[in-house]
């Protein structure tokens, strides 16, 4: 038996593509630029802690 590549959804035209695919497809995509937006935020904190935690042990240095 020949699989096709329109069976395993190589070559689908838009016509024949499924719905629940794109709605997932469209689902990681969002997740994937969520999980961004957390990466940054979370790396604009640290730096702010270590930012904050350098200041610190500059100031306690000086004494």
């Amino acid at each position: 038996m020949l699989i096709r590549p329109s069976h395993i959804g190589a070559t689908r035209s838009p016509v024949e593509r499924r719905p629940e695919l794109d709605f997932v497809r469209q689902g990681c995509r969002v997740l994937r630029l969520w999980n961004d937006a957390v990466r940054y935020e979370r790396d604009a904190v640290l730096d702010t802690i270590f930012a904050v935690v350098e200041e610190r042990r500059q100031l306690r240095d000086d004494r």
